[in-house]
């Protein structure tokens, strides 16, 4: 009677896990899963530790200060003078966007 009892435990148990797993595949696959993968990954991003910012790279922008002093946008010659003053201090390279807003 004993071994019956236990049998019929054992059979409960896995039938109630079974109903248990079918429940929790059906719900994961009638989630929409965007939602927690965009709060994971929001979350990654935050606790993730910042890189150190690299001081090898340098901006110099014309701003609307800049455009007055000049009363114009800068011409061909004024450019020139500012490339070969940034040459004298040997960059990597050079990149120059004229109107980086439109781009």
């Amino acid at each position: 009677m004993l071994r019956s009892r236990k049998k019929k435990n054992k059979k409960r148990t896995l039938f109630l896990l079974f109903l248990i797993s079918v429940t929790l595949g059906l719900a994961v696959c009638e989630t929409p899963l965007e939602n927690l993968e965009g709060f994971l990954f929001d979350l990654r991003t935050r606790l993730k530790p910042t890189s150190p910012v690299s001081t090898n790279i340098q901006t110099i922008a014309i701003t609307k200060k800049t455009l007055k002093q000049l009363s114009s946008f800068p011409n061909a010659s004024q450019y020139n003078k500012v490339v070969k003053t940034l040459i004298k201090h040997q960059p990597q390279s050079i990149i120059l966007l004229k109107h980086p807003e439109k781009t």
